[in-house]
């Protein structure tokens, strides 16, 4: 993973967004979905294109070791990170996609912050209806799907742009002395806070042990990431 992830460093202008034990999400710059793939080919398992795509190629199907493209008729066009193994990421389907669905919105989810709860009243009257072609994908440990399903991108963007944490209620059928109980349990999905990172800034945190804690102490407790978004800007 390492080895794969500085070879395409050296290749494009890439910032990563967010990464786990054996996947990135990487945001390249000044260059197309297709250039990327293109470019990577040789270390890329392209099985799951659209048989139409000029890149489509079965040889390598499945094969250990190899990149995937997990959104391959699909353009990320929005997401938002708070930890490992929860994430929203919002895309755009390719005309050969499925059509989104209306996903009703059941008076699941509570904020901690009572403050937007008319505003969260209102959405909560009528259905999740996704513009043409939109859809959005969650992932949060812990949490069960059809309670998932209920998560949207803005409830990550609340946890960070603000101090908070949402909650969910969600039923389990459990047994206890031979007896089966359908228990109900209320639970945190995700909230601001990441104590297994370092945090450089509210928007950007690091591994300990990275080179971007030294330079943040160095640097008198500036986030070298924001730093560098400002020198590439002006």
């Amino acid at each position: 993973m390492y080895a794969t992830g500085s070879h395409s460093v050296s290749l494009f202008q890439v910032c990563v967004v967010l990464s786990d034990t054996d996947s990135y999400l990487l945001h390249v710059r000044g260059h197309t979905d297709a250039e990327v793939m293109e470019r990577l080919e040789d270390q890329m398992d392209l099985s799951n294109l659209h048989p139409d795509h000029p890149l489509f190629s079965a040889e390598r199907a499945k094969q250990p070791g190899l990149l995937k493209n997990e959104f391959p008729s699909a353009a990320i066009i929005s997401v938002c990170g708070l930890k490992s193994k929860s994430y929203a990421a919002k895309f755009l389907r390719h005309p050969e996609g499925s059509e989104p669905v209306l996903v009703p919105r059941p008076p699941l989810l509570r904020d901690s912050d009572d403050s937007s709860s008319d505003e969260s009243d209102e959405r909560a009257k009528a259905p999740v209806a996704a513009r043409a072609g939109a859809a959005t994908t969650i992932k949060a440990k812990g949490v069960k799907g059809y309670v998932r399903k209920n998560l949207t991108l803005k409830h990550f963007k609340s946890c960070l742009d603000n101090i908070r944490r949402v909650e969910v209620t969600q039923t389990s059928l459990q047994a206890k002395n031979h007896i089966n109980r359908l228990m109900e349990s209320r639970k945190v999905a995700f909230d601001s806070f990441d104590d297994k990172r370092f945090l450089l800034c509210e928007r950007h945190s690091c591994p300990y042990g990275s080179v971007l804690v030294e330079r943040f102490l160095e640097e008198g407790r500036s986030c070298p990431i924001c730093l560098r978004h400002r020198q590439r800007l002006f």
